[in-house]
This record gives structure tokens, sequence and C-alpha cells, in this order.
């Protein structure tokens, strides 16, 4: 046993000790709070540098005339004479072909996919209309995407290498530049629709690496300016050269082609073109897409293509809208509405050549006036708004500097009497 001395020496270093750890915690404490708090000073800066920085961007894009906002027309959109949207053929106003894809629909009682297309998003009507797809298009496959936007991220990602080269067309959509920022490969553009240029660059190519696969990427249609792509002369030049072709037809589907299959067929290339893409957001007037391909193709991207795999699939009602679209193309009134659509787009073409414009003359529904800069294009926009005709600006920087302009979409359903309206009020305009 200790003795009294040894126990009261014990005990008044244990308190000593507890002291000094008392201190120290108290010390920590102190510390771990200013820590904290400087922490906490810190991110409150970030969060102001991250808040400055997107304001002097904005700020920037506003001085340029160039601030993006949605327009919005209200519950009298109806009052307006539509010469904006891509809805060519009038089918998302057309109220029988709503009341189809209605009656169809509700024999579906479902609403959302409920899953991603591996898991419970695969619905009967997808693997059904991908081969009705298929088949009307002469395609060896079609696997349906959520949109262009997301089969472009999609499919070429998943398929193209290090080891490859992309040749595109310096005019090509801007979801494909996003799709070619994931690949850390060689790309480089050719001029716009000139097929010179591409042959160049293929045969340059090919001498250097004989057994590189090259993709080339055009549309059949170009989406701001309306021209149309040579496509047969490049499908020779990639055909001559193993070159592996993709033609996006979001803006040819449902307008070129006996029943609307698109500009390839119409020119029958079908057999000489590797990918082909067809959108349903523009003619059809509903959302999705459909990547034409082989049957090799479709199994890879359903196990390769990000935004197919992880997200979740189309909803049905669209299904059916695509369905029906198809339908209307076949056996309903195509034919007629196709002629009205471009006995508007012939009349325009003839009546616009009195335009002190510069005037993108095209034999698609998509017409281009170039006014120089965006705050003449917004005004003119503006003027024409107040006149009850919507077209809405086109502004740099989604097109080049100096290119800015009105993008006019031609429909079945415009008039004459509308047409003359939009050329007298452009023609007028100081």
């Amino acid at each position: 046993m200790y003795s009294d001395k040894q126990t009261k020496l014990v005990e008044k270093s244990f308190k000593s000790y507890a002291h000094k750890v008392i201190s120290l915690r108290v010390i920590i404490s102190k510390q771990f709070e200013e820590i904290s708090n400087c922490f906490f000073y810190f991110y409150a800066i970030m969060k102001h540098v991250l808040a400055t920085r997107l304001n002097q961007l904005l700020q920037r894009r506003a001085q340029q005339g160039a601030l993006r906002q949605p327009l919005q027309l209200g519950e009298n959109a109806s009052q307006y004479i539509d010469f904006a949207s891509n809805d060519y053929l009038g089918l998302a106003r057309d109220k029988k072909h709503i009341k189809t894809i209605a009656q169809h629909y509700e024999k579906l009682a479902q609403i959302g996919a409920t899953g991603s297309r591996l898991l419970t998003g695969n619905h009967w009507l997808c693997e059904d209309l991908e081969r009705e797809i298929a088949q009307f298009h002469k395609s060896e496959n079609a696997l349906l995407f959520n949109s262009g936007y997301d089969a472009n991220i999609g499919w070429l990602p998943a398929l193209s290498r290090k080891t490859d080269v992309i040749l595109y067309d310096a005019a090509i959509h801007a979801s494909l530049h996003d799709a070619m920022q994931m690949i850390h490969n060689t790309k480089l553009p050719f001029q716009h629709n000139n097929a010179q240029h591409l042959e160049v660059l293929l045969a340059d190519l090919r001498l250097a690496q004989p057994e590189q696969i090259i993709f080339v990427l055009v549309e059949s249609v170009y989406s701001m300016d309306g021209d149309i792509a040579p496509l047969k002369t490049i499908s020779e030049i990639c055909e001559k050269y193993n070159a592996i072709l993709f033609v996006d037809e979001a803006h040819s589907h449902g307008i070129f082609g006996e029943k609307g299959e698109g500009l390839v067929q119409h020119l029958g290339l079908e057999k000489k073109v590797d990918l082909r893409l067809h959108t349903f957001g523009k003619a059809f007037g509903t959302h999705g897409a459909a990547l034409l391909c082989s049957t090799l193709i479709k199994n890879y991207c359903l196990n390769y293509a990000r935004s197919l795999i992880y997200t979740t699939a189309l909803d049905i009602h669209t299904l059916v809208s695509i369905q029906q679209g198809y339908f209307f193309l076949e056996k309903g009134s195509f034919a007629l509405v196709k002629d009205k659509l471009f006995s508007n787009v012939n009349y325009f073409k003839m009546q616009a050549q009195t335009l002190p414009y510069s005037l993108q003359i095209n034999d698609s529904p998509i017409q281009f006036i170039a006014i120089g800069n965006n705050q003449k294009a917004k005004a003119l926009s503006a003027h024409l708004l107040q006149n009850n005709i919507d077209i809405r600006p086109i502004l740099a920087p989604t097109v080049n500097a100096g290119k800015e302009g009105l993008r006019i979409c031609l429909h079945a359903y415009n008039s004459y009497v509308e047409i003359d309206l939009l050329i007298t009020l452009i023609r007028n305009f100081i």
C-alpha cells in the first residue's frame, strides 16, 4: 500500500495531468473552431468568386446583344403566324392526329417508361417501333434514343477511339461538337458542303495511315441555313477512301422522299451510308430519335452508349406519337401535306428575291436571312412579332459574328397571304 505522502503525490500528479489534458482539449477545440471558421470563410469566398464570374459572363453576353432568354408568347400564341417552329407538316397542332395518338395511348394504361432501357424501360412498343423504323428506312436495324442530342453524344463517343480520325462539316450541329469533345482523337473540319476539300483530307490521311478508321460527319439538310449536302458525291468519296459515313437526317426526315423517308433514301443511298440519325421533334412534332445502323452497332451501343444506358427511356406517349407519325407518312395524307409545304417553299423563294438582305435560298423549308449583327436581328424579329409574326433571331455565338439573322421555317399550314405579309414587313423594315 501507498503511504499517505505517496498517495497525495499521485493525486497531485493526476490533477496536474488532468489539468493539462483539459487545457489541451480547450486549445484543440479553439483551433478546430478557428479552422472551421476558415473553411466557412473560404467557402463563402469561393461562392462569391463563382457568382462574380457567372455575372461577368452574363453581362458580357448582354453587352454583345447575345444574352439568351426564352420567349413565351403566352395564352394568345395561336394568334401569331408561325414562321419559327420546326413543325413543318403541322402534326404538332393537327387535332385529328392528336386525337388518334390519344386513342392509341389510352389502350396502353402506362405513363412513363419507369426505368432505363436496360432495366424496366424496355417496353414492348420500343422493340416493335425499332423494327418498324428499320423496315421503313431500309436499314438493318434501328435504336431509339431520347433525342437527337442524346443519340449523337452516345453513339460517337462509344464507337470512336483515340487512334481514329473524325472529319466533319464545318457547319455540323452542336451536338456532334459536344460529342467530339468527349473523344481524345484527331478531329478535322472540312469546308461547308465542300466535297473536294473532304476528298483532299481523306487522300492525305489514307496516304499516311492506310488502315486507320475514319468517320465522316454531315447533315443532309443543315439546321441553321437549310442548305442541302451533296450526299451522292460525299458517299462516293467515303466509299473510295473506305471512310465511315454518318448522316444526320433531322431536318430531312418527313420532308424528302416519296414517303418522307429522308434525303438518303430519296437519293437511293441507304446502302452507302453507314449510320443515319432520324429525329422526331421536327416533322413529327414530338420527341426522340432513332439511329439507323447495323445490328452489331446497335448491340454495341446498348452496352457502351452512356447517354442511352444511364437515363430513363422514352415515355409511352412519345413512343405512340412516333409510331403514329410513321403511320401518317405511310397511310395518311402525307402526299397532300408535302405538296402544300413545297408549294409554300417555292412561293417564298420567288417572293424573297425582292428583299434587300443577303438571303440563303434553299430547296428545303428552312430559309436564312443574314442581317449582320445581333442588335439588328433582334430588332427585326421584334418588329415582326409586333405584327403577329413569330420568327426568332439567330445570334452569335450560335452563328459566327457577322452572320446573325433570321431563320425562317416554312410549313404546310402557312398561306401565300401570310408569306406576302412576311416579305412586305421585312422589305419595309428600316
